[in-house]
């Protein structure tokens, strides 16, 4: 859990009324949640109670003293992590040692400046803050990592199995059968295997790109480029009886980017644009500057996405659940190779789309300064 600084919980345990009193009043003043524990049993008890953030804990009190206490809670996993600031008038090298051996955080010695122990207080806080920033960020790209095997691992089987049924075909097949349908039978296994080389490929990709590795940052014209993603389309969609449009200002659309994965980013778009338009559609590839950046834009007159989708087009594998987009071959990870390859240039991209009536995707990026 992510602890606001000015709302962490903190246990104050000290033997002595006064000093109680003068922490929980500086601490509520800074707008800290404090709870006061008069000796180390009930400091313990209420732990257990409710979890702080933080413990200043006294060492010398009469029982159990604050190197016990702090001992204990070490030994439990359930309160390890909880960050013990001690604050004591002992101040001989040796009890200071021995104050971070037993798992202390910090060390404060009495009398306190009420800076010292707000500062002190405030780095810990961050720590822990910034501790499970980290444990959260590698909890995610963990769970991120399954999804992917899983999806990697189904995706591969299915062109797989294709494979393996049809070589097992062939191994009975005599000549004369042979000549009458195992062309087409290797085609279907080329087909597999052409799926397969398809995914991996944007497997590796993908994990390259969220490396960071090997960006290039150049100031280059995104009319330029734009220019020759429509000029390496038009084949493609006049095959397809699609007609591919482009509208482009008078004036350069200077940005500082890596021309080759932008150029990649617009071709997946494209790409996309194409394939989920019917025959007689229209995609248009445009581009403006509005204030301090580039808009992109590719539009279609396709199938569309329904809403619920749009929140996770850009996740590794998601597929639109229709009927009319699941025939359509793709492995999954372009948009996701999109989002990646914008971002690495300083961009983002976002989407606007209405069912059976077409999609928009757009890619912003910085304008280049003068």
């Amino acid at each position: 859990m992510t602890v606001p600084l000015a709302k962490a919980n903190i246990l104050v345990v000290d033997d002595t009324t006064a000093n109680l009193d003068l922490l929980t009043a500086l601490l509520e003043s800074n707008g800290y949640l404090v709870r006061p524990a008069i000796s180390g049993g009930l400091a313990l008890a209420a732990i257990q109670n409710q979890r702080p953030d933080l413990i200043l804990l006294d060492i010398m009190m009469p029982e159990m003293n604050g190197f016990e206490v702090c001992e204990r809670l070490k030994a439990d996993s359930d309160t390890a992590g909880i960050p013990v600031i001690f604050i004591s008038a002992l101040n001989e090298t040796e009890d200071i040692v021995h104050a971070f051996e037993v798992g202390g955080s910090d060390y404060i010695t009495k009398p306190f400046k009420r800076r010292e122990v707000l500062a002190r207080i405030e780095n810990q806080l961050t720590v822990i803050t910034q501790r499970d920033q980290i444990i959260n960020y590698y909890e995610r790209l963990d769970r991120m990592k399954q999804q992917f095997i899983r999806s990697a691992t189904h995706d591969l089987k299915n062109p797989l199995h294709v494979i393996y049924g049809y070589a097992a075909i062939l191994e009975d097949m005599d000549g004369p059968a042979f000549e009458r349908s195992g062309r087409e039978f290797v085609e279907q296994m080329y087909g597999g295997i052409r799926k397969m080389q398809a995914l991996i490929t944007d497997m590796l990709e993908l994990a390259q790109l969220q490396t960071g590795a090997n960006v290039v940052l150049e100031r280059v014209d995104l009319g330029l480029i734009l220019q020759q993603v429509a000029q390496n389309f038009l084949p493609m969609a006049a095959g397809a009886g699609i007609s591919l449009e482009l509208a482009l200002p008078p004036e350069p659309l200077p940005a500082q980017v890596d021309e080759k994965r932008i150029e990649r980013a617009l071709d997946n778009l494209v790409s996309n644009a194409l394939k989920y338009t019917l025959p007689g559609g229209r995609v248009l590839l445009n581009a403006v500057r509005m204030k301090q950046q580039v808009v992109v834009s590719v539009q279609d007159t396709g199938l569309g996405i329904p809403e619920e989708s749009l929140p996770h087009l850009f996740e590794t594998f998601y597929r639109v659940p229709l009927e009319s987009h699941i025939g359509i071959e793709g492995t999954g990870l372009g948009l996701s190779i999109v989002k990646a390859l914008v971002e690495q240039n300083g961009g983002r991209v976002e989407v606007e789309s209405t069912l059976d009536e077409g999609s928009t995707f757009f890619i912003l990026l910085p304008l280049a300064e003068s």
